[in-house]
């Protein structure tokens, strides 16, 4: 019998190595020590990652979009790594509310509103100007919920139109670079209506509670349902989170915050299982809405009489209490709310 050679460990990397990690859809190299990204992006790309590039109006990090809310078709924005007031953008084509928002790094596509119209549109986010019409949802409806890798653009849910009104459980997705009408991607475990709640990583995305039954019957849900982006079919089911799921959520590409009755819990994306405390203590508004960068979270707006323009913001990766980031440029609620930093584009 000969004498076996010896091999080195299988679980050991070589010192550079490369891997493609499939929960950050990013390129590592491995130094003998870490695994580290391996930077792949255009200067057009990195738009919407912190202090990486200087926009057209010279600032430089992510940007957080307002777009609409109620009696409003204003868009605002916001360098989310600083704190500071919101400044005007653009306009959208109405006054159009109650609906989704995503983006992608270059683009934010927007759509649904109380008027069921089934029409989307977008703006180009490194620069201010009107929003486009971009194409439209397989069905109108109202207070849906929208998540993007930034390749696809998926909205979930929402309210169709009919007496009673209805909730659907429909999944749509759309090509965000491109332009032109959603397509069929499958279907949610139940019936879900409700908006402003929504979190995903570039693999996966999380729809948040919602409202079911049609009026006057309509009830909060605590069900979470999930996806994987980059292909179609059915939801799966998450977890359960709190029933007062009106107060916005956004992540980045490892945790998601969910804003609730003056507090806020938290999901860990790459896994399964019920919302976690996270803070006692943010603003009790309900219908404003949220968007991240990949290290806070940001809210804007709430219905409170009359409608306010606070905005504050958590630090996504602590656990403490919402602080003060300025206001938007008037008061609002249920706008359309994303970013080129959040936690789809990784």
């Amino acid at each position: 019998m000969s004498q076996r050679e010896e091999y080195p460990s299988l679980d050991t990397a070589p010192a550079g190595s490369i891997r493609f990690n499939t929960d950050s859809s990013k390129m590592e190299l491995y130094n003998g020590e870490q695994w580290w990204e391996i930077d792949a992006t255009s200067p057009e790309q990195e738009a919407g990652i912190s202090g990486s590039s200087t926009r057209g109006d010279g600032a430089a990090g992510t940007r957080g979009i307002w777009a609409g809310g109620r009696s409003h078709n204003n868009i605002d924005y916001a360098i989310l790594d600083t704190t500071g007031n919101a400044q005007d953008f653009g306009d959208m084509s109405a006054s159009h509310f109650e609906g989704f928002a995503t983006a992608s790094r270059t683009r934010q596509i927007m759509g649904g509103t109380l008027s069921y119209v089934n029409t989307v549109e977008f703006v180009t986010i490194a620069s201010r100007g009107d929003a486009t019409d971009y194409g439209d949802l397989s069905v109108g409806r109202r207070n849906s919920q929208g998540s993007s890798n930034g390749t696809r653009g998926v909205v979930t849910g929402g309210i169709v139109p009919g007496s009673p009104y209805a909730i659907s459980n429909v999944i749509d997705y759309t090509t965000i670079a491109q332009t032109g009408n959603f397509q069929d991607f499958g279907d949610l475990t139940i019936t879900l209506g409700g908006g402003t709640n929504q979190c995903n990583s570039p693999t996966r995305a999380v729809h948040i509670g919602g409202s079911t039954g049609a009026a006057p019957s309509v009830s909060a849900s605590n069900v979470m349902n999930y996806i994987t982006m980059s292909t179609l079919g059915n939801a799966s089911d998450f977890g359960d989170c709190g029933t007062a799921n009106n107060r916005g959520s956004a992540s980045n590409a490892v945790r998601g915050i969910v804003g609730d009755t003056g507090s806020a819990t938290f999901i860990t994306i790459a896994t399964l299982g019920n919302t976690q405390d996270f803070t006692d203590t943010i603003g009790d508004r309900a219908y404003q809405t949220a968007c991240a960068s990949r290290t806070r979270v940001v809210w804007g707006g709430g219905e409170t009489a009359p409608p306010v323009n606070i905005m504050d913001f958590v630090q996504i990766m602590t656990q403490g209490n919402a602080i003060d980031f300025g206001d938007l440029t008037d008061g609002r609620f249920n706008a359309f709310a994303s970013s080129n930093g959040h936690g789809g584009l990784g």
